[in-house]
């Protein structure tokens, strides 16, 4: 049975989760129109570089809640940032290695993407 607090919290991430496969979407179908082909799959693999680590990140924050499991719920934090950490790294280095990577469209949709999670936070009510 899942805890209303971790219920509430998973509820967050969904929402969050959302708005980044929105933004991702918008940023690589306005880049396939300006760049073709080439400029959907960057603006894609952009937004999956951020989507991907922070799903990660989110499963394991939201294991364990509450004061009563307070040492484990930060060792699933500290897994998860670690984790999101080499993830992202990882994703970066194999998306670099594509010779048809827009690296402008690449970063641009990685930032739009990163910046929706603050946007959600702050102008949705959750």
């Amino acid at each position: 049975m899942i805890s209303p607090l971790a219920a509430a919290g998973r509820a967050i991430a969904a929402k969050i989760l959302i708005a980044q496969l929105v933004v991702t979407g918008l940023a690589s179908a306005i880049s396939g129109a300006m760049y073709g082909m080439n400029g959907a799959i960057s603006g894609l693999a952009g937004g999956v570089s951020c989507i991907l680590p922070f799903m990660i990140f989110s499963w394991f924050f939201f294991r364990t809640v509450g004061a009563s499991q307070l040492q484990q719920t930060m060792r699933n934090i500290y897994r998860g940032q670690s984790l999101k950490l080499l993830i992202s790294i990882g994703l970066f280095c194999a998306v670099y290695q594509w010779s048809g990577l827009i690296l402008s469209v690449m970063l641009l949709t990685y930032a739009a993407t990163t910046a929706s999670q603050w946007f959600v936070t702050i102008f949705v009510k959750l």
